[in-house]
């Protein structure tokens, strides 16, 4: 597909920012540049730009990356408590005159437009890298790319559904981002009047269920990898309607609370 870069070079590129690897701050910028790309190749671009940089944070873990979820479950809660989260009033500012589940509607749809944008990214990249075949091997670290970025962008939307229903977590921006993973986690709201609902650490227990949720997006998101484009179509459906049932289950748990 013209415009869309193979993945050997920003992959590789990234891979060598860092002797000690991409920081949070390096991966939260590269995420963030993701997130606002506009063409499908703009974002294919950040895609691998991403995967690049989470290459060079995860390059001693090596191959047990591929056969499980733990280390990107301790990435996603490294990386959690640096997003940025807008609270009620930055929502009602951002979209004025709407009442919680109008607000909430807005919400969903633009995560599940953008999980799904970054189906297509992943799929054009892939693309590419099927007309590129010697280059094939760095399209593991993509995928990788792929289910870190779309689990960001919905703990970032569990994040601001809690602020529309006015449930938004308390404590430290790292006890936050634990409570929000867990929550994403386990496709429910929190309690922020249960301490026992918004933990300081997860243990491990709850990093096991971390890791087998993000272990599952993983393996469907191999379905970017089918050739002519194919992966595309597949990587923005199924994006889009994970975001959208966590979004069902994560509002109805809200919802419940709210008449408790």
């Amino acid at each position: 597909m013209a415009g869309v870069p193979t993945s050997s070079d920003d992959v590789n590129s990234g891979a060598a920012n860092s002797a000690q690897g991409a920081s949070d701050a390096e991966l939260i910028a590269a995420f963030e540049r993701l997130e606002g790309s506009g063409s499908t190749s703009e974002r294919s671009r950040a895609l691998l730009g991403f995967a690049g940089l989470l290459a060079s944070r995860l390059r001693r873990i090596g191959a047990r990356v591929l056969t499980g979820g733990r280390p990107l479950a301790d990435l996603l809660l490294e990386l959690a408590p640096h997003l940025s989260v807008r609270d009620l009033p930055t929502l009602q500012k951002h979209f004025p005159d709407r009442e919680a589940e109008a607000l909430a509607d807005v919400l969903v749809l633009n995560a599940a437009r953008a999980t799904a944008a970054v189906g297509v990214a992943g799929g054009a990249a892939a693309a590419a890298e099927w007309a590129a075949f010697p280059t094939l091997a760095a399209v593991p670290i993509q995928i990788l790319a792929e289910t870190v970025a779309v689990a960001l962008i919905e703990v970032k939307l569990v994040a601001e559904l809690h602020a529309c229903y006015g449930m938004s977590a308390p404590g430290e921006p790292t006890q936050r981002g634990v409570a929000y993973v867990m929550a994403w986690a386990q496709r429910r709201g929190i309690d922020p009047m249960s301490p026992t609902r918004v933990p300081m650490v997860l243990g491990i227990a709850g990093r096991r269920q971390v890791a087998h949720r993000l272990g599952g997006r993983l393996a469907r998101n191999l379905g970017t990898l089918a050739p002519m484009l194919v992966g595309a179509l597949v990587g923005a459906r199924w994006n889009r309607s994970e975001t959208q049932r966590l979004a069902g289950a994560v509002r109805s748990d809200l919802r419940s609370r709210l008449v408790r």
